[in-house]
């Protein structure tokens, strides 16, 4: 069974403990949390949401992520929808 690390926006605090938790994971990053992807030098094989809150440069560095948009208008989190991509 995989594991999987959901990386959401947010505040980080890249600590040697968060490392070892996420050692091995397959990562999925919610929206702004590929900001946290480039803290931690991680590749997430996914990106989910809707992009509200991601620059596009920051689009541009990461242009190798598979992408999956959602409209803005709703009814999940991109959170939520980060966890179902996971299960």
């Amino acid at each position: 069974m995989s594991r999987f690390a959901l990386l959401l926006g947010g505040t980080l605090m890249p600590t040697s403990r968060l490392r070892r938790q996420i050692a091995n994971a397959r990562i999925v990053a919610a929206d702004g949390g590929m900001r946290h992807a480039e803290v931690l030098g991680l590749s997430p094989e996914l990106w989910v949401g809707d992009f509200d809150s991601t620059p596009e440069d920051l689009l541009a560095r990461h242009a190798d992520v598979a992408v999956e948009r959602h409209a803005v208008d709703k009814d999940k989190t991109d959170g939520e929808i980060a966890a179902d991509a996971a299960i």
